[in-house]
């Protein structure tokens, strides 16, 4: 009898968010994170895109995150004022980012904003296989969205076998 080959929690795959530029008209963005295969993204020649570099979730990740989970949706279902589902999300939001991004290529973020719609922005870039830094987890952490397409990301991510991950 063969023995299966152990599942590596130190290989990243980079990711790209949906509202990326570079993204083309004919994306489909539900498939890419289905198969994580970037040609679903229809790129825009000439315009790279921002990437994260994402691992998989360990076991013990993937319960603390599960816990989170059923907190936010137990106290959004139960409480009228939602405080432990708040707190929970801001938990898993640092947790997902965490534990997950490996890296990154240019993610640019707003640092100040005026009244006249005019917007002051930063580039954050860590170097592929690097665990970012708590003020790092904290600036990544406000985009709710991007947090949320990376835990889907990463799920999908977890699921896959060592051969899926290699087409």
């Amino acid at each position: 009898m063969a023995r299966r080959a152990v599942r590596s929690y130190g290989f990243v795959s980079p990711f790209i968010a949906s509202d990326d530029s570079a993204l083309g008209q004919d994306a489909d963005y539900d498939k890419y994170i289905e198969t994580l295969d970037e040609r679903h993204l229809d790129l825009q020649p000439g315009e790279p895109p921002d990437r994260f570099f994402i691992k998989r979730l360990d076991a013990r990740s993937f319960v603390e995150i599960q816990g989170l989970l059923e907190v936010i949706v137990t106290d959004s279902e139960e409480s009228v004022d939602n405080v432990a589902a708040v707190e929970a999300m801001e938990a898993f939001s640092c947790k997902v980012v965490s534990c997950c991004v490996r890296g990154i290529e240019n993610f640019e973020y707003i640092i100040s904003s005026d009244r006249e719609g005019n917007v002051s922005t930063e580039n954050l870039s860590i170097e592929k296989g690097i665990e970012p830094t708590s003020e790092q987890v904290d600036i990544i952490s406000q985009d709710k969205t991007l947090v949320n397409e990376i835990f889907r990301f990463v799920t999908s991510l977890s699921m896959m076998s060592e051969a899926q991950k290699k087409t």
